[in-house]
Formats: structure tokens, sequence, C-alpha cells
């Protein structure tokens, strides 16, 4: 396998520079998961299958009739397994 040699075309030292040309702004949507839900989860630890399908959605429209097909306790207890292995590292 061939390996590519990225380079950046400019000086490193503008990276910050040129970032500050772009301006970012949360959607109410976006605003909800990085507030509510990620509190939701810190305070107990599993998402619910409604929070997973408002993260699916914000994610990709595509999987909302998947994440619809779970069941409540799987999605509990898979979320739940998933945090304590992220807190154990």
């Amino acid at each position: 396998m061939d390996s590519i040699n990225f380079q950046l075309q400019f000086d490193p030292k503008r990276i910050t520079e040129l970032a500050e040309r772009f301006s970012y702004e949360k959607t109410e949507l976006e605003e909800s998961i990085t507030t509510v839900i990620k509190m939701n989860v810190s305070q107990k630890q599993y998402l619910t299958l409604d929070e997973l399908k408002v993260v699916a959605e914000w994610k990709t429209e595509r999987s909302k009739s998947r994440v619809a097909k779970n069941e409540k306790e799987d999605v509990e207890e898979c979320t739940k397994i998933r945090v304590c292995l992220k807190n154990a590292f």
C-alpha cells in the first residue's frame, strides 16, 4: 500500500488565524444534545431510547427507522455498558 505524504499548504502557525475566519453556531438540536442529554447521561449513566432517537436524528436521518426498532431496555443496557467502559479507561 502506498503511503500518502500530506503537507500543509500554509505555515502551521497560521492555523488559529485561519480557523477564526469560520463561525459555527449550534442549532437547537445540537444545543439540546450537548447540554441536556449529556447532563442526563452523566447523572444516570445511560441513554434512554428517546435520547438515542434524538442523537441518531442529529447524526443522520437515515438511522431513525433502525433506531426505532430497538427495545427501551436494550438501549439502556447497552449504553450503560458503554458509559461504564468509557469511565473505566
